[in-house]
This record gives C-alpha cells, sequence and structure tokens, in this order.
C-alpha cells in the first residue's frame, strides 16, 4: 500500500496505487497523483484500466515524458531560504504581526484539538461545508494516521498561541512535499499564509537530509493569484510537464475539436456560473497527450 493511502481516505478519497504511484480523486469525474509535483513515467494502459476501475473520465499528472504541457513545480532547494530570500513585499507580510506569531512544527495531539476548528473555516472558504475534514471522526482518522507515519508531519503557524494556519508535509527519501495548507481567516491581520508557507519551506530545507521542498505545481486552468502567492514566496519555478488521458471509452468524444470549442464557448459565456465548468480546461491538454 502506498504510505499517504491510509492519509487521503481519512480525508475522505477515492484511493488507488498503480506501479507504486498515488491516484486520487478530485470531484466526481477526475483523478490526479499526489504529490502533484513530482514527475513520473506510466504506462498508458495502466492508466486506461485506472480510468475504467474508478469511472473517472480524465486523470492528470505531472510527466517525465515529452507530452502534454508546459508546466512548473514550486521548489526550494536553497539550504540557506529564509526572509531574504522572498519578494519585499511578502517580506513585509512576514513582518506583520510577528510578534505575536510562531511558526513551528506542532504534534499530532496539538493538530488534532486545534486543526478541526482551522479545517471548518477552510471548507467555509471554499463552500465546501460538508467535506469529510470538517468531520471529527474523520480528523481523529487523519491525525492518528499522521502521529504514526515518521514521514509525516505538521508545521502549524501560531497567532497568540492559537493555530491559525498549517501544512501537512510528507518526507520521501531527500524531499519533502506540501500536501495540504488550511487556514483560518479569523487571524487574516496577521497573514498566517504568508507565514506558514514561508515557515514550512525554511524548516524542511534546512532538515538534514532533505535537499528539495515542494509545494506542488501550477493548476489545470492556472490560478494566476496563487501562482503569484508562491513567486512571491521566494519559490522556484521548476520546468514540468503535465499531462492528460482521457477515458479510453469517451476520449474521442473527450477531446474531439467540436467538444473542445463548446466548453470553450460556455467558459467564455458562463465564468463563475457553473461551477467546475472551468476544470474542462483539461480536454484541450488531453488533445495534445500523445502516450
Amino acid at each position: 500500500m502506498h504510505p499517504l493511502q491510509p492519509l487521503f481516505r481519512s480525508l475522505g478519497h477515492r484511493t488507488y496505487e498503480r506501479d507504486g504511484h498515488l491516484w486520487i480523486n478530485v470531484g466526481r469525474f477526475s483523478l490526479t497523483t499526489s504529490p502533484g509535483g513530482l514527475p513520473f513515467v506510466m504506462d498508458r494502459g495502466e492508466i486506461d484500466d485506472l480510468l475504467r476501475e474508478s469511472g473517472a473520465l480524465v486523470a492528470t499528472f505531472a510527466t517525465a515524458l515529452p507530452t502534454g504541457i508546459e508546466s512548473v513545480a514550486y521548489t526550494i532547494r536553497d539550504p540557506n531560504y529564509g526572509p531574504k530570500s522572498v519578494k519585499r513585499q511578502f517580506r513585509q507580510h512576514l513582518m506583520r504581526g510577528s510578534e505575536h506569531s510562531e511558526v513551528r512544527e506542532l504534534d499530532s495531539n496539538e493538530l488534532f484539538k486545534q486543526g478541526l476548528s482551522v479545517n471548518r473555516d477552510t471548507a467555509r472558504q471554499r463552500n465546501e461545508p460538508n467535506a469529510p475534514y470538517t468531520k471529527s471522526s474523520n480528523w481523529a482518522e487523519f491525525c492518528d494516521t499522521v502521529a504514526q507515519d515518521p514521514t509525516l508531519l505538521a508545521i502549524g503557524c501560531f497567532v497568540k498561541g492559537k493555530l491559525a494556519s498549517f501544512v501537512i508535509g510528507w518526507i520521501n527519501d531527500e524531499r519533502c512535499d506540501g500536501l495540504m495548507m488550511h487556514h483560518d481567516v479569523a487571524f487574516t491581520d496577521y497573514r498566517p499564509t504568508h507565514k506558514i508557507i514561508h515557515g514550512f519551506g525554511r524548516i524542511m530545507i534546512s532538515r538534514p537530509g532533505i535537499s528539495l521542498v515542494c509545494i506542488g505545481r501550477d493548476s489545470i486552468p492556472s490560478l494566476s493569484s496563487l501562482a503569484q502567492f508562491k513567486r512571491s514566496a521566494g519559490f522556484d519555478l521548476t520546468p514540468i510537464r503535465v499531462a492528460v488521458l482521457p477515458h479510453p471509452g469517451w476520449g474521442a468524444i473527450l477531446t474531439n475539436p467540436w467538444t473542445r470549442g463548446t466548453f470553450r464557448q460556455l467558459r467564455q459565456r458562463m465564468s463563475g456560473r457553473i461551477k467546475g465548468l472551468e476544470n474542462s480546461e483539461v480536454l484541450d491538454v488531453a488533445a495534445m497527450t500523445q502516450i
């Protein structure tokens, strides 16, 4: 079993393992790999079998093959990463309320006791009030998984002793990948998202044996504000490629020019009015993926 399967199952994800790689569902119709910024090579037949088994329409993943589209993973390799590594405005946000803030590793008991309220506020921000991570039973299972696996850890930002944001990281050989970041908007004036993403990078890249820290890859479609945030935090833009493969029974329909053109017009006319419509952009990537 992939070491991250129990973690994502506790969050309500369907999980699948193929050739040592973990796939999780993203919504009803899509699969993606985790960690998302880790490229790999996988046989087309295995992905087709995965799509048949899961019933998903598309599978999205970072690939080491020359196909799909150009993208970036957000990484740190500099062991001296710190406040001087970030953009000037980002540094100003780091300083805001710093006398009342602390970023450090937290144990699973702290994560369990204080993390649930952060989760519930994150769910409200995402309009996902019934997300599994807002339920105490799921959260208890999640924290227990973190406690039992030495490759999993939590870095938290505390404001006046209260948890304001946290990142869950996974150590795999010489790299550490950030898997999720949640924050509570009640602490926005103290800039907990700036402090936690910087603190996670600073703490982990300075840990013995870690030579790379990654906080994911650019999304499809790209979220310009999030990309700018990570760049301002001093993360490097490491070139990767991202591929999308459609379900073998639906591929010809999903990737033909008429279907993609129709979705493109809908995105232009109905942007923001139909939830998830912007995700149809993956079909354009699927048309460019050859494996």
